[in-house]
């Protein structure tokens, strides 16, 4: 808590911790996140007037021990040699899986200060790739000022790389201004690095990053040195052993219709990193990594989200469905017990404990901006006892909302619900409701479920959910099927 009256906060999940044991938690302050800005918004924490803990945990209670606490300076906890990450034989230079928790990302990556808005955090939802990747990396930038700069320091024992890999996806959201009515969105560019050395700044500059998850391979020949006016004899190769660190920067600036410049400082824009690596390529190329769910082909004002009949087995089904929490209850399969339409094979099986802590079960979303959606229609098996929470995620103005449609003890047969957008409920508060306008920039949907009965485990099924452009926002029903 700052003399400004800024707030950060930083939070570890218990899963994390060791029960009975005491961890050492290294935690540095560029890992705080923003919780209240009342000041300059910006990190300054030689003005700290206190520090404060807290616990939180749902449907249940403990205690937490701490000792030997203080502060510490992070070069003297880790090393040079510590920071550096070393590339082997496969390449790469960052995946992101390997941490448990994000304030460990800077015990190995460098920020600037440049842009006022620099922070870095794991993502383990809005990933591409299944299961098997566990996590990726979300870095912000603030727009109308200097570039935002992430690097890493690396230690290259792999020499026939010739070419630089890395999956990117931008999650920018455009400030709510009329003035900007004529963009269709905002999108950074991103300046790619690579230092040698003996200090020549290879670069590549994308103009703007896809708001898809995207990976580029970018061939060295592509990059262009920065600084040569330095080697007096010249700047040595590209070559990979040589690589001493690895850099992204980004920026965006406003602009109007005429070109005259219109700041609006602009905070809290992500955008996410993902397998970054060396590899062989003599050719620049991209290649998308999700899915994009796009107005359907016969009928423009639908979108089919998932009828769960593409996948062949769970890993597939993982690949875009993902356990959130992880408890040893919760559990996603695939039910040959299906909603009964035409070529319908399989749906969706959710598990669940009664009077427990509730599951979280999510699918990331990506939409076309031609999406029209104004409700989803999703079909439901329950157990006559069951809680389900259909939560949508939209972010807005640097955001996220939460929005919830809740059904209580929904029986064990298959129906059809339709659910127009404004029956969702902001958890926030305010008249905020989803519109078409909103749809291409839904993050996630989830669903929760509980029950106070029992403490049984038990299942929901899911089967064809679907975004429709043709029902009212306010539209309410229930079929049997």
């Amino acid at each position: 808590y700052e003399q400004d009256k800024d707030r950060w906060v930083y939070t570890e999940p218990f899963e994390n911790l060791i029960e009975g044991e005491f961890k050492t938690l290294i935690i540095p302050f560029g890992s705080f996140s923003k919780s209240q800005v009342v000041g300059d918004g910006v990190r300054q924490f030689y003005y700290i007037l206190n520090l404060q803990f807290g616990l939180n945990k749902a449907y249940g209670t403990g205690t937490l021990s701490f000792r030997n606490f203080k502060i510490v300076s992070l070069s003297n906890e880790f090393s040079n040699e510590e920071r550096i990450k070393n590339v082997g034989m496969d390449g790469v230079i960052e995946n992101f899986d390997q941490y448990i928790s994000s304030n460990e990302l800077l015990y190995s990556w460098f920020l600037t200060d440049t842009n006022k808005d620099e922070f870095m955090e794991l993502e383990k939802e809005k990933k591409a790739g299944g299961s098997s990747n566990r996590a990726a990396g979300k870095v912000y930038y603030k727009s109308d000022m200097g570039i935002a700069a992430y690097s890493v320091a690396t230690n290259v024992t792999t020499s026939n790389a010739n070419a630089l890999s890395i999956w990117i996806k931008d999650g920018s959201v455009k400030a709510e201004n009329a003035a900007f009515n004529y963009l269709d969105n905002v999108t950074p560019e991103m300046i790619i690095q690579l230092r040698l050395k003996t200090g020549e700044e290879y670069r590549y500059t994308l103009p703007s990053v896809s708001s898809i998850w995207t990976e580029h391979t970018i061939p060295y020949s592509l990059f262009t040195i920065n600084n040569p006016e330095i080697f007096f004899e010249g700047p040595g190769p590209l070559v990979s052993e040589e690589i001493a660190y690895f850099s992204i920067g980004m920026h965006y600036s406003y602009f109007l219709e005429d070109g005259r410049p219109y700041p609006m400082y602009s905070s809290d824009n992500p955008v996410y990193l993902d397998n970054i690596r060396l590899t062989t390529s003599t050719s620049y190329s991209e290649s998308i990594k999700e899915i994009i769910y796009s107005p359907s082909e016969d009928d423009p004002k639908i979108c089919y989200i998932d009828d769960f009949e593409s996948y062949a087995n769970v890993d597939e089904l993982l690949v875009n469905w993902g356990d959130a929490v992880n408890f040893d209850y919760s559990e996603m399969s695939l039910s040959n017990d299906t909603a009964g339409q035409i070529d319908n094979y399989q749906s969706l099986k959710l598990q669940y404990e009664g009077k427990a802590t509730s599951v979280n079960y999510f699918l990331a979303t990506s939409f076309a901006s031609s999406v029209e959606a104004r409700g989803m229609e999703i079909s439901l098996k329950g157990d006559n006892k069951a809680t389900l929470y259909i939560n949508i995620y939209l972010e807005t103005s640097g955001s996220i909302l939460q929005f919830r449609y809740t059904l209580t003890n929904f029986g064990n047969v298959w129906k059809k619900y339709t659910i127009g957008f404004e029956n969702f409920i902001n958890l926030a508060g305010g008249n905020k409701n989803i519109v078409v306008g909103d749809v291409q920039f839904i993050q996630k949907i989830t669903f929760g479920i509980t029950n106070n009965a029992d403490d049984e485990r038990s299942h929901i099924y899911v089967d064809d959910l679907v975004f429709n452009g043709k029902i009212s926002y306010t539209a309410l029903s229930v079929i049997n099927l």
